[in-house]
């Protein structure tokens, strides 16, 4: 397995940036919805607030990251190909998505 994208398929780094990140924005809605059984004003409450946006915080970063990685590594071609209206949906909805998340992370 190679480090990077070939033309059929992903490399390592892009499978484990984008498995570890699920696992991670997983663990964050897990540990905001474990927030809501601790009671009120304990410091387990909020510990598990604070871990959760710590562990936002570290999937913000790897976003960052991940976009970078992508714009270095080609990935493979989507077989059969994307129709036009389809490729500029797409880049438009991800590309709204990263700003809304970077512009929420400031307020």
């Amino acid at each position: 397995m190679t480090l990077r994208n070939t033309e059929s398929a992903f490399g390592s780094v892009a499978k484990w940036l984008h498995w570890g990140m699920a696992l991670l924005i997983i663990a964050s809605v897990a540990l905001i919805e474990l927030k809501d059984f601790a009671p009120k004003g304990s410091a387990a409450r909020a510990a598990l607030r604070d871990w959760h946006g710590e562990n936002g915080l570290v999937v913000l970063a790897l976003v960052w990251f991940r976009l970078l990685w992508k714009l270095a590594n080609r990935g493979p071609a989507i077989v059969p190909p994307l129709a036009a209206w389809q490729r500029v949906a797409a880049h438009a909805v991800a590309w709204t998505a990263l700003r809304d998340n970077t512009l929420a992370r400031m307020r």
